[in-house]
């Protein structure tokens, strides 16, 4: 197993709708920096609201992390409410460049509504 990937995603753009409704679309962007705060690349997330129950809706999201040796795309589920910190658990689904053929997970804690802490479990080389 590769040592784990540590970015934070801070958000510079949400479509969001203020009264988010089942099959509602949204996008959000976001810049990701290192461990040591420096620049890394950029998310992108598409985002349905999937269920809205009375504490808030739930999503489905595709998100790409576009970083300087290729994209991770990964994809989860997760409650959009309650207190912060939030967390949630994605699948690798690929990726291209030096990730073309990893699999893994994505752990994403929110410790606040514009911030993601995202570690990459990757299993390298697991397609192949």
């Amino acid at each position: 197993m590769a040592t784990p990937i540590r970015l934070v995603s801070r958000r510079t753009r949400s479509t969001l709708p203020d009264m988010p409704t089942v099959g509602s679309t949204y996008v959000v962007l976001s810049d990701l920096f290192d461990d040591r705060g420096d620049a890394a690349g950029r998310g992108f997330a598409t985002c349905s609201i999937v269920d809205v129950t009375a504490a808030g809706p739930v999503v489905a999201a595709t998100m790409v992390l576009r970083l300087a040796d290729g994209e991770i795309h990964y994809q989860r589920v997760f409650d959009r409410f309650g207190a912060y910190p939030r967390s949630g658990t994605g699948a690798i689904l690929g990726g291209t460049g030096a990730y073309r053929d990893v699999l893994g997970e994505v752990e994403a804690t929110w410790p606040d509504a514009d911030q993601v802490d995202v570690v990459i479990h990757q299993v390298a080389g697991a397609r192949g």
